[in-house]
């Protein structure tokens, strides 16, 4: 990954680990997305330091033009005239280039001026134990800025063994090592430097990100705070406890820290802008939006505010509108990283394939990441999980007693679907089984199918035949059609000419059908959605069902651990004659409210369990029968296992009524998805 150049300062990258708050089921992540907050922290002499000692003024005499216009140079250059300064080095050097004093000059400014990895070139072969100790210095930190952190420990450690007591040096080689991915040596070096410069907050600040990398919470936070009671105008010491206490899931306590800061600097925007990112993560992702909304409003130009808001409207569940913040911001700022990574992952959220895949390959471009397995964002892994082959089975079994109308039933479906040809098209085989026991008898829907599935844009399209396994070939189409219209609204029209919407008890009699169903969904944002859907099934036997669904689901409490939800719903069927063998009343209403709670008892992200328990009452009433209750419950674990595998099943216990008697049901299913390798 690109790190952000800042000339002299080292660079040092803060990921803080954002779940996704809203989402329902699991926290997506992550989702798959993502928020990085990067930092161009000053520690001290590892910053760009103008005041430094050179060669010059150190006493390397040089007689005549020549030590005057040396003189000058680095005059200029601690006046910040790079240009200058450098043009008068660069002659002098072509003139002599092995003039070492000269040519250490030249190394430092370079570094002073930003231009690493001339700097570098410069400077990587010369004598640094003959030469003031800030010379090295200035090379290790270009060769950090140039990505090539172990070039710049080797040479922090040969300073350290000449000069001990060098802070900055001790400094450099901790995130030197940080960044070459040594942990455990810089772990080693963070606990030295922690402890020897006790109270300096440079030392403190660098030895508490390796802590953090480490996992030492406890250390990280002790050393921050030493930094941040140093330096109590400096933010960034704060932004870290803030991120480490938002990752332990402390947030009030995460957010008492930025009032206090704010208190004293209430129009710091990074500050403002970390305690709306601190709401979302807490769940509160609409007093975010407003907050973002705000700070964009009097600084649309802040790439950082930009940036946080177009990842609350992915958390949300507005991928679209956050494909469109990030767009803007790659317009103004084209290399912007975080803004290029944000909108491959939108477009991944969209399953615009192909899109994606070019927005991946600019990654790729920039030096960020490949189509690969192993990006650091992890994109490249997600197109390739994605292009997979893709097996489901579920299972359930069921027993109602308490009527005429009790059973014993049984299903299993199972789907295998290909990888994507042109990112376009799918190729779909499965299986369904229904069977049911009745006291007259049984009744089965067995059917097998196959078909393709198209993705264009917003619009999917599914068409399938299907046949029955056994007995007579009774062959059918079925065609389903997805709109997204936006990001809140979504529409979906299916039907089927062979329908296992028929009554199981229907089936043995010969009788068939066809059905036609529409779904509209409404999802204003993560904690609200409405639905509302309706069919149609005409059957042999001359009958006919029409049936309507409508359903609210509204958070109460949105956490980042779970969230409580209440769904309230509304049913309504009705049929031509109740004339015949199977359940078929002529009016059927129902209204139903549920109190549903789902939390992540372990794991997250990948790798976590998700616990839905859902209580239900209400009541329903048939035609030429009185008002009756019924009542459910339920419970559910989803499983994930890693990105290629989830598992799922559950129990549910419920006292349905048909013709006025209540049964007792007992129901449970067991499923499981995996991408095939």
């Amino acid at each position: 990954m690109g790190l952000p150049r800042a000339p002299g300062p080292p660079n040092v990258v803060l990921a803080a680990d954002v779940s996704v708050p809203g989402c329902p089921r699991a926290w997506a992540f992550l989702a798959a997305t993502v928020t990085v907050v990067c930092l161009a922290l000053p520690f001290g002499a590892e910053a760009q330091d103008h005041t430094a000692p050179s060669v010059v003024s150190q006493g390397a005499q040089v007689e005549g033009a020549e030590g005057d216009d040396r003189e000058r140079a680095v005059r200029l250059a601690r006046e910040d005239r790079f240009d200058e300064a450098l043009s008068i080095l660069r002659e002098l050097h072509a003139e002599d280039p092995t003039d070492v004093g000269l040519r250490a000059d030249l190394a430092a400014v370079l570094n002073w001026a930003g231009m690493d990895r001339e700097a570098l070139e410069v400077g990587i072969d010369l004598p640094f134990e003959e030469l003031d100790p800030v010379i090295a210095e200035s090379v290790a930190r270009s060769a950090r800025n140039a990505s090539r952190p172990s070039v710049a420990a080797s040479i922090y450690r040969d300073v350290l063994a000449s000069h001990p007591e060098r802070r900055d040096a001790h400094i450099g080689l901790t995130l030197a090592l940080r960044e070459a991915g040594e942990l455990e040596g810089a772990l080693r070096t963070a606990s030295e430097l922690a402890d020897r410069f006790s109270a300096d907050p440079d030392a403190q600040m660098a030895a508490a990100h390796v802590f953090r990398d480490a996992g030492l919470g406890d250390r990280a936070l002790h050393s921050y705070r030493i930094a941040a009671q140093a330096r109590p105008a400096d933010f960034e010491s704060r932004r870290a406890i803030f991120h480490i206490l938002a990752d332990d899931r402390l947030f009030d306590e995460a957010e008492a820290v930025l009032e206090v800061f704010l208190d004293r600097h209430p129009d710091h925007l990074p500050a403002l802008v970390t305690r709306a990112t601190g709401w979302a993560l807490a769940g509160n992702l609409a007093g975010a939006q407003v907050e973002l909304e705000r700070l964009k409003e009097f600084h649309p130009d802040d790439l950082s505010v930009r940036q946080e808001l177009a990842a609350v409207y992915r958390w949300r569940g507005w991928a679209r509108r956050s494909l469109a913040e990030y767009e803007e911001i790659l317009a103004l700022a084209p290399e912007n990283e975080t803004a290029h990574v944000g909108r491959t992952t939108a477009l991944l959220d969209l399953d615009r394939r192909d899109e994606a895949r070019r927005a991946l390959a600019e990654l790729g471009d920039l030096g960020m990441a490949d189509e690969g397995t192993d990006d650091p964002w992890g994109l490249g892994r997600r197109l390739h999980i994605d292009g997979l082959w893709e097996f489901a089975f579920d299972a359930g079994l069921g027993r109602s007693s308490g009527g005429e109308l009790g059973t014993r039933d049984h299903t299993l479906t199972s789907r295998l679907v290909s990888p994507p040809l042109a990112d376009r098209v799918r190729v779909r085989i499965g299986t369904h089984r229904e069977d049911a026991r009745f006291e007259e008898g049984s009744g089965a829907h067995d059917r097998v199918s196959g078909g393709i599935e198209i993705r264009a844009g917003d619009v999917r399209l599914t068409a399938e035949g299907t046949g029955a396994r056994k007995g007579e070939r009774y062959p059918g189409l079925g065609t389903q059609l997805d709109l997204a219209a936006g990001d809140r609204l979504s529409l979906q029209l299916s039907g089927a000419s062979h329908s296992v919407q028929v009554p199981l008890r229907a089936e043995p009699t010969g009788v068939r059908g066809w059905d036609a169903r529409g779904r509209l969904v409404w999802r204003a944002h993560e904690a609200r959605s409405w639905l509302l859907q309706g069919g149609v099934v005409e059957m042999s036997d001359g009958n006919r069902r029409r049936d309507a669904y409508a359903a609210l689901e509204q958070s109460l409490v949105r956490r980042p651990g779970g969230d409580l939800g209440l769904v309230l719903e509304v049913y309504g069927a009705s049929h031509d004659t109740d004339e015949v063998p199977y359940f078929s009343p002529t009016r059927m209403r129902s209204a139903a409210s549920s109190l549903a709670w789902g939390w992540v008892p372990w794991g997250s992200g990948e790798r976590r369990l998700r616990q839905d328990l859902v209580l239900t009452g209400g009541g329903v009433h048939q035609a030429h029968e009185d008002l009756l209750p019924m009542g459910a419950f339920r419970i559910e674990h989803d499983w994930s296992l890693g990105p290629t595998f989830a598992l799922r099943y559950g129990g549910r216990w419920a006292s349905p009524v048909y013709d006025g008697t209540r049964e007792r049901r007992l129901s449970g299913h067991l499923g499981f998805t995996w991408r095939l390798p």
